[in-house]
């Protein structure tokens, strides 16, 4: 019997040609070729007949094979071999190149499935195989059901299903033992180790293979969300500071406008982790706009307010002042200190304790500092994917002390779909704010070609007249040799001043020193138009800047496009968003801007991204930091519900209970770092 941990080369008809071949697809072991599954099927039941047969058709017909012949094309050096077919609707040709050998391998009068194109063959339709199945061979595949594999060098399909017809076999099946209680499978309907694996690679119907496959997603599933679900138990058993949660009551009197239906449940989620001894791990994903800010500053206000020290991290100065401001502004009344620390910001005073501030807004500077921070009782992240996990820990436990650990709320202002958001943030508690407060006026979005650029600058020049604001976002900060069709903001600038002279222009990037006096002057209305870069994507509110011009949005993703957008129509003035684009050929641009043009909800706009690009893509990590393979087409609600409620039940059995899937190609796992 073969370990899966042998090598390949203990295969018997593996020799060292065939072994190079396979270690180019990354098999080394046994395992590894076990694990070698096919990438989609090919049915009998799913074949069409001859006469619905057309030129540039992909196809799968059964047939009978009757006469077959070889000869030399005129040229000399491609043999073809064409065979007659037939089956209940008409005949036609099934024509090989330079396969002499099939000649003598096909049985006359005898059925065969064929799948491959239609073309023309002189006058006449001609099939291309691609694949070909004797379907009375009892011995393969009797069903008609074939599986299709990722090609390996210099062999053929037929050869990788004979080569893994013969491994399975041979494989040590102890080795393929079920790992999980029994109560568990029966459960769930789950294919054991060894069944899965021959439901993959020789199942007898499509439904079979559909059950292997079953098994492998929730391999998947389960290897991801377990670890998680371990560091929330073990997380949960640290020690947090119990807060006054009273003060929020009176931060929602203060405000000047009505919360939404999900702030409202947000802050009772909130309430009730904060009234714990054990430390808060909230995440709150809301829209641009969807007033996360009340939210933080209610979690800082309950640290304050219970004599302890509350930080916000904001990954840049801009946000962090942004954030200072609208806090003092809204709660002045409150009582407690709000200071602000940055690279550059002297307004940090260190003095008496009776000096230190209730509540520091900082950027990275304070991770650096050798601030002491005492009595610290809640942290909040904002844009949390912008801090690595070890400077956020570090924090974390500088805040906390030998006895405490923080509350923690992390905040995110990427729409994504609810199934990513549980993969990604598993072991973490979610907050959703998908609702927009009453008084916003959806944003008018309008995708145009630069050759309508003169009437935009008309329509522009009669919204300017009016005292209206302007961003115009662009994908470079200066012209770039190698990518000279990005418009630059240098470039931008120039166009803008030569066509609106007598007005206010001014430009912002992420390297600029004097970003917040560039800021203040466009909020104190001193500018009218600011030429920018996505420095502006997050913490910018600007409430009297109503109109964004996205120069080459062909360039942003549409979460960027999106989070841009979000930074006009802030109140209840109305607000309007240009996308200019070329179209060029080869490019899904063109079905991108559109859905942007049409759709304004964000978690909606999350949810067509997750499918067009997939969950690397769409939450900004490769697609090998985010390892779903199997599973990335079945990331629903329920499954993840299911996984979670497994877990708790293997958890509850053993507390240890550690899984690594036989099942699952043995590749280095990725770190799972994001919130460790």
């Amino acid at each position: 019997m073969l370990s899966l941990e042998n090598s390949i080369a203990s295969i018997r008809s593996v020799g060292p040609s065939l072994q190079l071949s396979l270690q180019k697809k990354e098999i080394e072991t046994v395992g590894d070729l076990a694990r070698y599954y096919p990438l989609r099927y090919l049915d009998i039941h799913e074949h069409v007949p001859i006469s619905t047969l057309r030129v540039g058709m992909l196809a799968t017909i059964v047939v009978t094979v009757y006469s077959g012949y070889s000869r030399r094309a005129k040229s000399g050096r491609t043999s073809i071999q064409q065979f007659t077919a037939e089956d209940e609707s008409g005949k036609i040709a099934i024509t090989f190149f330079n396969q002499p050998f099939l000649i003598k391998q096909f049985k006359k009068n005898e059925r065969y499935l064929f799948y491959g194109t239609v073309s023309h063959f002189g006058r006449s339709l001609t099939f291309n195989p691609r694949e070909y199945l004797l379907i009375e061979d009892g011995s393969t595949h009797a069903a008609g059901v074939l599986p299709l594999y990722s090609a390996i060098p210099h062999h053929s399909q037929r050869f990788i299903r004979k080569l893994i017809h013969n491994l399975l076999p041979e494989i040590d099946q102890e080795e393929l033992s079920e790992p999980l209680p029994d109560t568990l499978v029966n459960k769930r309907s789950l294919l054991n180790p060894l069944q899965t694996i021959c439901a993959l690679h020789e199942p007898e119907t499509i439904e079979q293979a559909k059950q292997g496959r079953r098994r492998l997603v929730y391999d998947e599933l389960l290897n991801y969300v377990l670890p998680y679900q371990k560091l929330a138990i073990e997380y949960q058993k640290k020690t947090a500071i119990k807060l006054e949660t009273s003060v929020i009551e009176r931060i929602e009197s203060l405000l000047p406008f009505t919360l939404t239906k999900d702030q409202k449940t947000s802050l009772l989620e909130l309430k009730g982790d904060l009234q714990k001894t054990s430390p808060m791990k909230r995440m709150l994903i809301g829209e641009v706009g969807s007033g996360k800010t009340i939210i933080a500053a209610s979690a800082l206000f309950a640290a304050a307010s219970t004599n302890r020290q509350a930080i916000l991290l904001a990954p840049t100065e801009v946000l962090a002042q942004q954030h200072a401001l609208t806090i003092r502004k809204l709660f002045s009344s409150l009582g407690h200190s709000v200071m602000l620390m940055t690279g550059s910001s002297k307004e940090m005073v260190l003095g008496s304790a009776s000096a230190k501030p209730s509540i520091i807004i900082a950027t990275h500077a304070i991770l650096y500092s050798d601030i002491a921070i005492e009595n610290c009782a809640c942290v909040v992240v904002d844009e949390q994917h912008k801090f690595g996990v070890q400077q956020r820990d570090s924090l974390m436990e500088r805040a906390g002390g030998a006895k405490t650990t923080p509350h923690l709320l992390m905040l995110s202002a990427t729409p994504i779909p609810r199934s990513l958001a549980l993969s990604i943030y598993g072991g973490v508690s979610l907050s959703w704010l998908t609702t927009m407060p009453a008084n916003r006026k959806p944003v008018i979005t309008r995708v145009i070609t630069p050759e309508k650029r003169a009437d935009l600058y008309a329509w522009l020049e009669k919204q300017l007249a009016g005292g209206k604001q302007v961003f115009v976002v662009c994908p470079a900060i200066e012209e770039d040799e190698e990518n000279s069709e990005a418009s630059s903001v240098e470039q931008v600038v120039a166009r803008l001043q030569k066509r609106f002279p007598d007005t206010a222009i001014d430009l912002l990037y992420s390297n600029l020193q004097d970003k917040n006096s560039i800021l203040t002057k466009f909020r104190d209305k001193k500018t009218q138009i600011l030429v920018c870069t996505t420095v502006i994507e997050v913490g910018i509110d600007i409430p009297d800047a109503t109109i964004m011009i996205i120069e080459e949005a062909d360039m942003f993703g549409l979460a960027q496009l999106h989070q841009l957008r979000g930074r006009v129509g802030r109140n209840e003035k109305q607000g309007y968003c240009i996308a200019l684009y070329a179209p060029k050929e080869s490019s899904d641009a063109d079905k991108r801007l559109e859905y942007f043009q049409n759709e304004l909800n964000g978690f909606v706009i999350a949810e067509y991204d997750l499918k067009l690009r997939g969950p690397g893509s769409i939450v900004g990590y490769s697609q090998s930091g985010f390892p779903f393979h199997y599973a990335k087409e079945h990331l629903s609600l329920a499954a993840f519900k299911e996984i979670h409620s497994d877990i708790q039940e293997l958890l509850a059995i053993d507390p240890h209970f550690t899984y690594n899937s036989i099942l699952l190609p043995q590749t280095k796992q990725s770190e799972v770092t994001h919130l460790h």
